[in-house]
């Protein structure tokens, strides 16, 4: 796993919204502790979500089209 670049998970959470905007991703799947999700890229405050998984402790966001998952810690976010 690789660290995404940002001093906080706020700033890697903007980072990650952004760079799936560019690549034109539409859905993506957020798992979290209460199950997972679809998420509708462009409807979604995706930073706010990435940020709220992240501090609970535990998550994966997945972007299938692009075969990409970040992993969501309370230390940081990765990505495979």
């Amino acid at each position: 796993m690789l660290p995404v670049s940002g001093a906080t998970i706020e700033r890697q959470a903007v980072r990650i919204a952004g760079a799936l905007a560019e690549l034109g991703q539409q859905t993506l799947t957020l798992t979290t502790e209460q199950g997972a999700r679809e998420l509708l890229v462009r409807e979604t405050n995706l930073p706010a979500l990435i940020v709220d998984a992240a501090k609970t402790g535990n998550g994966v966001l997945r972007a299938p089209a692009i075969g990409t998952e970040f992993r969501l810690t309370g230390t940081g976010v990765f990505w495979e």
